[in-house]
This record gives C-alpha cells, structure tokens and sequence, in this order.
C-alpha cells in the first residue's frame, strides 16, 4: 500500500526538482450505464479539471450520461461506441489519445477499462512516455447462477492477470474492498481512497414532523445484489409498528418486472413507487425523510454519499463499506445483515425521536467529501510519476 507517509515524501521529493508539474490523468470509463461508479467519475474529473485545468481528459465507452456530464464540465471527453468497435479498436483510438496528450497516469474504472488501459499503453508509439496505469475497483462482483460461473470466473482470472502484468496501483473505495484485494496482491500496490460527494449548501427546511407518514427512498439499479425485495418486509414491518410509510424505488434493470409484482406501485394503497430510472435524483432525495440500502454488499455507495451530504439519515445492513461512512455524528444506521425486521424497528425508533423530515448536515471535515477524494488520487498520482522519474 502507498501509504500516506510514503505518499508526502516521494511527493516533496518530486517538488524539490524543478521540473516538478501537476501528473496529468486520462480516466477511461464505462458510459453505458449511469450508477455509482460513473458518478464518482464524473465527481472526481470534475474537481480535478477545476484544480488542475487541461490536465484532465476521460475516455468514455458509449454515449451516455457520464460523456454529457463530462463535456458539459469542458472537459476533453473522447467518446468511443463499444457496440461497434471490438477491444483492439477501442484500445487502438485511446492509444491516439494517448500519444496526442501524453498523460502521466492513465486511470481505468472498470474491469473493460482495465484491458483498454493496458493495451493503450502497448499501442502508444515509440517516444512516447509511459504512463502509470492506476485501477479503481468501484465494488464486488455479484453472485451469478451456477451455469454462468465459469465464464465470470474466467472473466474475473483475466482481469487479475491484467492488473497484476501492467498496473501500478488498485485503489478500493472501501477498506472492506481493500482487504479482499491485499488477499491477492501486494500491499504496496493496494490503496483505499474512499468516493468523493461534492457537499451542497444546508438548505433549511420546515420543523420535523413525528405524526406524518415517513417519506423514503431507494435508489440504483435493479440487480439482485441490491435486494429490493426486502422493501416490502421492511414496508410491512413500519406498519406492524404503528408508522405509516411511503416507499419510492428510482432506478431500472432486470428485476423491475419482477419487483413490480412484488411491490405493486401501481396500487396507491401499496405504499410504493417505482418511477424508473431517473437522472437527476436531487429533487428525489430533497423530498424524502430517509435513504434505504437493503444490499447484500456496497463499497462506499454515492446514493448515500449524496444523502449524508444532504443531511438525510440512511438506513441499511452493517454489510461491505457501509460501516465506514459511520463517522461521529453521521446519521448513519445499520443493522446486522439480511434484518429486515430490525431495520424497520430502527427506522420507526429514529423518526419516533427526531421526526420525518429531520436533517443532520455533515462536519466541515468530513471525510467523504470530493475535496478530500481527488486530494488523496494526486497524491497518488504525484508518488507513481515521483518513482517513475527516479527510475529514469
């Protein structure tokens, strides 16, 4: 692992040279999809653009949100179609890119990104610097049906082997993520640098309210992994406790059929709502009282990111990084995993002493703000481009 120590003094090191610059970083991301993980990308390129300007460029697989976000930001954005292209060409255009504006550090997010990173470099050119080759793992794999196991394992052997041959660090965003991978690799390439939310102004709001029905939310996709099912247990187990409840589900994926049985939003006296997918959540989550994570496993999730920098509790299972976002005063609460008695218990527990509506904005050093993040991705980025000019 880098630790900070280790950080600070190949860092000074590196200043002491008069050659010193700020490493310039090309991020290569998936922008399929719109989750987590492209938020903290577009969090994290964003602040860095806005530290660093013209020191930051992203490379995107497929139109999407994060490539609008990303361009909206001024910041160079290449956007490749996957559905066109196989992983040669792809690597082959961001090897273009990468010898038009020769980044120190090229910083893949996903597991596709990692074997376009590495191929990049491969396919750079003669005179061209070699970068450094960080990879952030966003989270754990989910578990697969027996009959595809063998093609995630094979998946997942692949990618070990592409970070082990070409990559100079594996960043977790979660020590529990951390963990799982020092398992595997050495501590001096493994770091934890948790996801960044930038944090609003506290905005106020009307008194709390102890008697009105309880407003919340879940947000993600609808992937088994996240165990949207367990919404109605914890729906029943609020009424069970005297508390009415509203529940609204936000997000789409290959469950929404099967959830929609379940929890049938299109019965108002259901209790629930599942209005899709929707891009912006802000005025979702200005709405609701609290934010619910019923996973089986998250890193550091960004829905509860960008609850707690609203100041609205969230409520879920002491499962994956979620115990780490329980700083002093956060209002943070979880239960023992798979609980969903407990953890409706402790929802109408909450709300019974500070009532719907109440909020808790965090400190002016909390530790999961984007400042915080991108310093600790320089840092990083200053101490592989320090050893890399030791090293001639």
């Amino acid at each position: 692992m880098l630790e900070p120590a280790r950080v600070d003094a190949t860092t000074k090191t590196l200043r002491a040279h008069s050659s010193f610059r700020t490493p310039s970083v090309l991020h290569i991301a998936s922008g399929d999809l719109w989750g987590g993980a492209e938020a903290v990308v577009a969090e994290l390129a964003r602040e860095q653009h806005a530290a660093s300007p013209g020191q930051v460029a992203c490379v995107v697989m497929n139109p999407g949100i994060l490539a609008d976000e990303l361009t909206r930001s001024g910041i160079r954005t290449l956007v490749l179609d996957e559905s066109r292209m196989n992983p040669f060409q792809l690597a082959t255009q961001t090897a273009r890119l990468v010898r038009e504006l020769r980044p120190d550090i090229l910083h893949a997010h996903r597991q596709k990104e990692n074997l376009i990173a590495l191929l990049a470099k491969w396919l750079r050119g003669a005179g061209v610097p070699r970068p450094r080759l960080v990879s952030t793992i966003h989270g754990l794999p989910e578990p697969v049906a027996a009959k595809r196991s063998w093609r995630r394992r094979m998946v997942a052997n692949i990618n070990e082997r592409i970070l082990r041959a070409g990559f100079d660090a594996i960043v977790a965003v979660s020590r529990d993520i951390e963990r799982t991978f020092r398992a595997r690799f050495p501590d001096e390439r493994v770091v934890c640098v948790h996801n960044g939310i930038r944090v609003p102004e506290a905005a106020m709001r009307a008194g709390a309210d102890t008697t009105r029905p309880l407003k919340l939310l879940a947000l993600g996709r609808l992937v088994p992994i996240k165990r949207y099912d367990r919404l109605r247990e914890i729906g029943d187990g609020i009424a069970a406790a005297g508390r009415r409840a509203q529940i609204r589900l936000a997000g789409d994926g290959p469950l929404q059929r099967e959830l929609e049985h379940l929890l049938r939003p299109s019965d108002p006296a259901s209790g629930f709502e599942m209005p899709g997918f929707v891009r912006d959540v802000a005025p979702l989550l200005e709405e609701c009282d609290a934010l619910l994570i019923t996973s089986d496993h998250e890193g550091i999730p960004m829905s509860a990111l960008e609850a707690l920098a609203r100041g609205i509790p969230v409520f879920g299972f002491r499962v994956g990084g979620l115990p780490e976002l329980e700083t002093e005063g956060a209002p943070v609460r979880l239960v023992d995993p798979g609980d969903s008695a407990a953890l409706a218990r402790t929802i109408v527990s909450y709300f019974s002493q500070f009532g719907a509506g109440h909020r808790i904005y965090p400190s002016a050093d909390w530790p999961f703000g984007i400042r915080q993040c991108a310093r600790a991705y320089q840092q990083l980025y200053e101490s592989l481009s320090a050893t890399r000019a030791a090293q001639g």
